[in-house]
């Protein structure tokens, strides 16, 4: 995490320093990104690089958490009795959700899609430490409540099911960015009809009969 020395910065200094991090692993993804054009692009020497972070993963998990909180909020809006609705119905809101914040924040979404897909297990655990798996432990408790509800298939494999949930809203971000060139001006109607493929797709295969 961050050291105080950067803590201690002005809000709109600490802003600009994110704000070329995030271009940075937009253009050139974990693996490629590079310290020296980071610091040269938000005019700060090297040295004081290592007084803000310990190393490129420690700056990357910086960027992350900030990203996460950011994606909390658009969450935040589903109601504790909305948790307790029809799965599919949750599950449109919570997918709507990701898809309104990879409209208002291209970049930081598909950084953090791009890396939970793709990057080497041993990075991620070190970024997201015991959160690595937050999606699909959320997802399961879910899954298990609504199928101990009668609403989904008896035979659901809830574990599997997780991961094949978690990995479909992973991947919306590169779909999207291979189909626009400015996620900014995606509609709503666009994202709401990728959506309810979505539902349609696992509605159809896992509801109860």
């Amino acid at each position: 995490m961050p050291k105080k020395t950067f803590m201690n910065l002005s809000e709109d200094k600490k802003e600009r320093i994110l704000n070329v991090m995030i271009d940075e692993f937009y253009e050139h993804g974990y693996e490629n990104a590079s310290i020296s054009r980071i610091v040269a692009s938000a005019g700060i020497a090297k040295g004081s690089f290592y007084q803000y972070f310990n190393d490129k993963q420690d700056m990357f998990k910086y960027m992350i958490d900030v990203m996460r909180q950011e994606k909390l909020t658009y969450l935040e809006t589903i109601s504790a009795e909305e948790y307790k609705n029809n799965f599919f119905t949750l599950l449109r809101k919570l997918l709507k959700g990701g898809l309104a914040f990879l409209r208002d924040h291209p970049k930081q979404a598909v950084i953090y899609d791009r890396f939970m897909a793709s990057a080497d297990e041993a990075v991620k655990k070190g970024v997201m430490g015991e959160d690595i798996n937050a999606s699909n432990v959320f997802l399961e408790k879910i899954l298990h409540e609504r199928k101990a509800a009668n609403e989904l298939s008896s035979d659901l494999d809830v574990r599997f099911m997780a991961h094949i949930l978690t990995s479909v809203s992973l991947s919306f971000g590169e779909y999207f960015q291979n189909q626009y060139d400015d996620l900014s001006k995606l509609k709503d109607e666009e994202y709401d009809h990728i959506v309810e493929q979505t539902i349609k797709l696992f509605q159809h295969g896992i509801e109860k009969r």
